[in-house]
């Protein structure tokens, strides 16, 4: 077989990958993190992926290694060749809209033998959900990406019927805004029953005129829709009118 440009020959080059599972001391990290790519590869190699497709329904089998799959069978391929990794969140990255959270990750890479030398990876995360969990998806999925792209693997997503998909929500129509403002509705709802009910109770034009009063500041208010505006003005000044009527014909409700 015919030599490389540097004298070595595939072979050779795959002896040196395929070196036994105790790590030599002397290996610089870029040589420990391609051994640790190789493991991974074989690893993986026979592991399959089943899924449905979209199109036909069928089960379809794929090559490759799972999102689940990745942390545990990269740490112990690194780990493997003394190498250590760990993720630092970029703070000055960290952006949230709604309940979708990214954040840019740097992944470290350090040979346990001589910690001067190391690596640094970084990818971006993005994770969709309500409360402190889009922090927790953005960050796994950055690793995730980190250990990809540095081990050279080829992932496939997990099965999308085992999967927990979240829809973005835009800032301004997350949970919290929504749960806030189906509180709002109720308040309108429990409002206007009241208005209503004093309206009917009011018994002369007088005592109308001073319930009115109380609840203009609410009519006011951007939340109540104008339909329900034009309603009680409507109802308002129907009450105002059998009032006057009865107040000429001498008598009181």
């Amino acid at each position: 077989m015919a030599d490389g440009p540097d004298g070595h020959t595939p072979d050779a080059a795959a002896d040196v990958l395929n070196q036994p599972g105790v790590w030599d001391n002397d290996a610089p990290i870029m040589l420990r993190i391609m051994r640790a790519a190789h493991d991974v590869k074989t690893i993986t190699e026979d592991q399959k992926v089943k899924r449905k497709s979209k199109k036909s329904g069928d089960e379809v089998t794929y090559g490759g290694v799972s999102s689940a799959q990745i942390v545990a069978n990269c740490k112990a391929a690194l780990h493997k060749h003394g190498v250590v990794f760990w993720p630092v969140i970029d703070k000055g990255s960290h952006q949230l809209n709604g309940n979708k959270c990214t954040m840019w990750v740097d992944g470290h890479f350090h040979s346990v033998d001589n910690p001067t030398d190391h690596m640094m990876a970084g990818a971006w995360g993005e994770g969709t959900d309500f409360a402190d969990h889009a922090h927790q998806k953005a960050h796994t999925n950055a690793v995730k990406q980190i250990l990809l792209k540095a081990l050279m693997l080829t992932s496939v997503e997990d099965n999308d019927d085992e999967t927990k998909r979240v829809t973005h929500e835009p800032e301004g129509s997350s949970q919290a805004v929504a749960d806030a403002e189906s509180n709002l509705d109720t308040a309108v709802r429990t409002w206007a029953d009241a208005y209503k009910a004093a309206i009917d109770g009011a018994t002369d034009a007088s005592d109308l005129a001073l319930i009115q009063a109380a609840n203009e500041p609410m009519l006011a208010m951007a939340n109540v829709s104008e339909r329900v505006k034009t309603y009680f003005k409507e109802y308002a000044a129907k009450k105002a009118a059998q009032l006057m009527k009865l107040a000429e014909n001498g008598d009181t409700e």
